[in-house]
């Protein structure tokens, strides 16, 4: 069943928040409740990767999309949803989605 909590359960975690949310967390137990705060921090979790570039090929997007889109609109729009984009020379475009967005992972995924 989809529900707001079901749609952001299955996208997992920010990774790269984890640390600043457990920090905002400490400064409202503090501010609320009181007490004194431990010094240090205890990360048992697996290192931070980056996740792996997707390659877009300008040539596959009318076959994925079903549609023409102009090439400076297909280099604006992942930009602009917080994608990073370099160019992958031979008509491609390398997309890497911010550590928020671990769910994309295919060519189709990265607008």
């Amino acid at each position: 069943m989809h529900s707001p909590s079901s749609h952001r359960f299955e996208r997992g975690v920010d990774p790269v928040g984890i640390e600043w949310a457990s920090r905002r967390c400490c400064e409202m137990i503090l501010e609320i409740a009181g007490g004194e705060l431990a010094e240090g921090i205890i990360d048992v979790g697996e290192a931070v990767t980056e996740p792996a570039a997707i390659v877009l090929r300008f040539s596959q997007l009318k076959r994925i999309l079903g549609i023409e889109v102009e090439r400076e609109e297909v280099e604006r729009i992942p930009n602009a949803l917080g994608n990073r984009t370099t160019d992958g020379g031979d008509g491609q475009l390398e997309v890497s989605a911010p550590s928020r967005r671990r769910e994309r992972s295919r060519e189709s995924d990265r607008g």
